[in-house]
């Protein structure tokens, strides 16, 4: 049944190509692709691309290979990713974050929106609020009060700043008043790690990284950052349920390709995402780590991206503007 789709795919994507007088490729892939990933090891966005590269590589018999190319808030990767050749071998896991609101924030990135084409939509990431248990904090309410009683003694970590971990922290701030420093990593594997190690006390971390440590009960969540209740944590309210109103942030990892992708190559990349993502197993994978997956076509994609553009600015206005 497969083999049938995959060719129907690819019989009306060449068609499509040839009508607009598009150079439709004879195959793709014919060899190793390259999924570059903007940050550490072990965080959401590396987790969010082995789970598709292991899927395209068995659905394709051609590797897809994942490269972990980190720096600058997911900056160094993507502006790599942007000069690669537009054939569809190297790709990158980007998000909102890094391709519109880091050319905002830091000026000179090397790279803008325009400079990729979207492909896909992997997963949605929702936040949640945690701190250390040692803390004994077990509401929100608590963690405010104790941050204006205790000024200058807590503080969180993020993936960097900039990153949407950061903003989301900075955001909760501005809305309660709380006094919490900012500690920067290189990825929010590793800030996630500096909360177990006691070197940080608080995290606005994505559901994938903490997770696992709110099971075991090495973190505590205090409250999820989305406007309604997450699966994983029913019992976890919302910040608007904890009184704190205009501080909601989510966030989502996508497949981009350089601009000027053939039309076909792209096309080919959403099917095939799009039928991983029916697959029972890996939304299962998907939800254990902490994700909701859904894609849209590239085109729609497209579109969100150009309508989510005001808003990414604003949450960088709000929460200390652009950094050139």
């Amino acid at each position: 049944m497969y083999h049938a789709f995959k060719t129907a795919v690819l019989a009306s994507v060449v068609a499509a190509a040839v009508t607009t007088g598009a150079h439709a490729q004879v195959k793709y892939p014919d060899k190793p692709v390259s999924i570059i990933v903007t940050f550490s090891p072990g965080g959401t966005t590396d987790s969010t691309a082995r789970v598709f590269a292991e899927e395209l590589t068995k659905r394709n018999g051609q590797q897809f290979l994942v490269e972990n190319l980190p720096g600058a808030n997911g900056s160094v990767g993507t502006a790599k990713a942007s000069t690669a050749k537009a054939d569809g071998y190297r790709l990158v896991v980007g998000s909102p974050n890094t391709l519109i609101q880091n050319p905002y924030l830091y000026g000179d990135t090397g790279y803008t929106l325009e400079s990729f084409t979207p492909v896909a939509r992997l997963a949605v990431m929702d936040f949640i609020v945690v701190t250390r248990p040692a803390l004994g904090i077990k509401t929100l309410q608590d963690l405010v009060k104790y941050s204006k009683d205790n000024p200058g003694k807590l503080n969180f970590g993020s993936a960097g700043i900039g990153n949407t971990a950061h903003q989301a922290g900075e955001l909760f701030k501005l809305r309660t008043g709380a006094d919490i420093t900012h500690i920067p990593y290189q990825g929010g594997a590793l800030a996630t790690a500096a909360l177990l190690a006691g070197e940080v006390d608080v995290l606005f971390n994505t559901a994938t990284e903490v997770l696992p440590y709110i099971k075991s009960g090495d973190a505590v969540a205090l409250a999820v950052m989305s406007p309604e209740r997450i699966p994983f944590l029913p019992d976890v309210p919302t910040l608007t349920e904890a009184g704190v109103k205009d501080a909601n942030v989510a966030a989502w990892n996508g497949l981009f390709a350089p601009a000027g992708t053939p039309s076909d190559v792209v096309g080919f990349l959403n099917a095939e995402v799009s039928e991983i993502l029916k697959d029972e197993k890996v939304q299962k994978r998907l939800f254990d780590l902490g994700l909701r997956p859904t894609n849209p076509s590239a085109a729609a994609l497209a579109k969100e991206l150009e309508a989510e553009k005001p808003a990414m600015i604003e949450l960088v206005d709000l929460t200390g503007g652009p950094q050139k």
